[in-house]
Order: C-alpha cells, then structure tokens, then sequence
C-alpha cells in the first residue's frame, strides 16, 4: 500500500512524504516538495465527523492554485513508486541495478535517515568515502572480497565497537 501523506513543520507548511507499507514493513520516503494546506486528510464537521460527497466518498479539501504543482509532482511520484512496487511484485522488474552509484545512493540514504543516531550514518559514509579515496563507487563493483577489505580497513582506522 502507497499512500501521500503530509507532515506539518513549525512554520505552518506541510512537507509531503510517500508512505509505504509492504511485506509487514513500514517506509517513509520524504519528497521535499512543500503546500501549504494539509489535502491528505478528508473534510471534518464542527463535531469532527466526516463529510462525505453525493457517491459516499470522503470530501477532500481542493487544492489551491499555488499548491496544485507542488501537489501534481508528489502524487507522480506516489505513482511511479506504486508502480515500482506491483512490477517488483508481479515479476516484471527487469531493472539492472549494477550501473548504479553505490556512492550517490548511500549519501542519499544517509541525508534521508530522520533518527536520532543519524550521526552513525554520516561516519560511515565518511569512512567509506575515505576507503574508496573519494571515489565514487557502481553497485557492481561490491562483492564479498570488497566487504572484506572495507571491514579490513575499519579495524585498521577505527576501534571499539565502530567497525
């Protein structure tokens, strides 16, 4: 299950993420990408019961026009990654992911992690920057004997329970 939702920030603005639930898993994707109203959420009466419209649906708040960009581009990504997950599903993922920045992807990661021990990411990133001197490294290029000289140069340049 996909499913766009909104979180509200201190200043009043709303920061849209992709929710997605699959195999028991709960993972947020966080698009920065802003709107100013909350239009995840169906329209509530004073006694805060919803409002639903003439076929029995949830009303839902329109979106304003200053919004309605931001909101297209979140709700295309919704889309894709929706979409993504029912090939994966079904079988009919065909995409090779050896090509792909390991580096890149791994920064991405550590900028997207929202927990408190966030600054363990950002040390192993570090340290894997400088095993690899600061150059980028392809999927297809991690294999077993890789792992082993990255854990070989943790232990050599790290102590206690880091590497």
């Amino acid at each position: 299950m996909v499913e766009l939702r909104a979180k509200k920030l201190s200043g009043g603005k709303f920061h849209l993420f992709v929710d997605v639930y699959e195999n028991g898993q709960r993972r947020k994707k966080y698009l920065k990408i802003y709107v100013s109203e909350d239009y995840t959420r169906p329209i509530r009466d004073a006694k805060g019961n919803m409002l639903y419209d003439k076929k029995g649906r949830p009303e839902q708040h329109k979106i304003l026009t200053k919004d309605k960009a931001n909101w297209d581009t979140a709700e295309k990504v919704k889309t894709e990654i929706e979409s993504q997950l029912n090939k994966n599903k079904y079988g009919f993922d065909s995409t090779d992911y050896s090509a792909t920045n390991f580096t890149k992807y791994f920064e991405e990661l550590v900028v997207a992690y929202q927990k408190k021990d966030f600054r363990k990411g950002e040390a192993c990133l570090k340290l894997f920057k400088s095993f690899n001197n600061g150059r980028d490294v392809l999927c297809r290029e991690i294999d077993e004997d890789y792992v082993i000289d990255f854990r070989d140069h943790l232990v050599s340049n790290t102590n206690g329970d880091t590497p």
